[in-house]
């Protein structure tokens, strides 16, 4: 499928086949949900004060991890958009994972640490 909406470049993207959703952000600050399975549109929204994800994880449970460069902030929410957390933090991250089993979030920062 070709999933549209965007109307600027994407900066990231994560995808759950146990839920069914591909997400996608774009440089406007645009968060964008459609359906895995037939690409079909299911919502959007933003993150607060208009941040701008560069980086995202998915967990199986629907919890989702963004990273946003701008300001160094860390969020995490629901897939309904509730922001669960939010975090500054003391570096640049290269990229971030959820563990296998959920528990964990994995970030790699520009200075080497995990």
């Amino acid at each position: 499928h070709i999933l549209n909406g965007h109307q600027d470049e994407v900066s990231c993207i994560a995808l759950s086949a146990p839920l069914d959703l591909v997400i996608s952000a774009s440089v406007r600050g645009d968060i964008l949900f459609h359906t895995l399975q037939t690409g079909e549109y299911v919502r959007q929204f933003h993150l607060p004060r208009g941040h701008v994800p560069t980086k995202m994880a998915l967990r199986s449970n629907g919890i989702l991890l963004l990273y946003c460069q701008q300001d160094l902030s860390l969020y995490t929410m629901t897939v309904n958009g509730r922001v669960l957390a939010a975090a500054d933090i003391a570096e640049r991250i290269n990229s971030v994972a959820f563990s296998m089993e959920g528990e964990h979030v994995v970030v790699g920062g520009e200075k080497g640490g995990v």
